[in-house]
C-alpha cells in the first residue's frame, strides 16, 4: 500500500507545485541571469517575480566574509537588531544557549524515536500495522536531518562567540548586513501577499 498511495501523493503534490511555481516565461529566467551579472558586479539587482529590488552585501574584507558565513546560520532580522541594541556578548552567549537547548531536545526526541522503533518493530508482519514503524523509521530520517541542522547552528554560534569576533560586529557591518537580509524578506512578504509575476 505504501509503496502505491505515496509515490501518488507526492507526484499529485509536485505537479501542484509546478502549477503554482512562478517562473513562467524565458524573460523571468534572462532577469534572473542578468540579477546574477549585476550581484557579481555589486549592483543592485531586481527579483523577476516580486519586483523588488535586491541590495547586495557590501564585504569589506575576507574576516566581514567569515563573519556574514557564521550569521547566515541564522537569518533572522531579529538577531542583528539585537546585536545593534544590545550587548553583543551577551546576546551571542543567549544564541548559543539557545542552540545548545535545540540540540538537547532534538536528541531527546532522537533517543525516543529509537526506543518506539525497537518496540514497534515486530508489527512489520502485520498487514495493517507495518504503517507504524515505517512511519517512525521515516520521522527517524526526518528528525536526524534536523538534529544535523542544529548542530551546525551550535557550531557557528561557538565561533562566534569564542572566537574574537567581537571586533567585527561593528554597528556599521551589522547595518550593511540588516539591509542586504531586508531585501530578501520583502521578497518572501511580496510572494506571500500573492504578488503577481512581473
Amino acid at each position: 500500500m505504501i509503496a502505491i498511495v505515496m509515490p501518488v501523493i507526492l507526484s499529485i503534490w509536485s505537479l501542484y507545485f509546478k502549477w503554482k511555481f512562478p517562473l513562467k516565461c524565458k524573460r523571468q529566467v534572462e532577469l534572473i541571469c542578468e540579477g546574477i551579472e549585476k550581484r557579481n558586479d555589486l549592483q543592485f539587482a531586481v527579483c523577476p517575480i516580486s519586483g523588488v529590488v535586491i541590495p547586495t552585501m557590501d564585504i569589506r574584507s575576507d574576516e566581514e566574509q567569515d563573519v556574514l558565513y557564521l550569521l547566515e546560520h541564522f537569518t533572522d532580522t531579529f538577531l542583528i537588531r539585537r546585536l545593534l541594541a544590545d550587548d553583543k556578548e551577551v546576546v551571542l552567549k543567549n544564541l548559543l544557549y539557545k542552540c545548545y537547548i535545540g540540540v538537547a531536545i532534538g536528541a531527546s526526541f532522537l533517543i525516543f524515536l529509537m526506543l518506539s522503533i525497537g518496540f514497534t518493530f515486530y508489527l512489520l508482519n502485520s498487514a495493517v500495522l507495518s504503517l507504524i514503524p515505517i512511519l517512525l523509521v521515516i520521522s527517524l530520517g526526518l528528525l536526524i536531518t534536523i538534529l544535523v541542522f542544529l548542530i551546525l547552528r551550535v557550531r557557528a554560534a561557538r565561533r562566534l562567540v569564542h572566537a574574537n569576533i567581537l571586533d567585527l560586529l561593528s554597528d556599521d557591518f551589522l547595518e550593511r548586513v540588516l539591509l542586504y537580509w531586508s531585501g530578501f524578506l520583502q521578497i518572501t512578504k511580496a510572494r506571500k501577499f500573492g504578488l503577481k509575476p512581473m
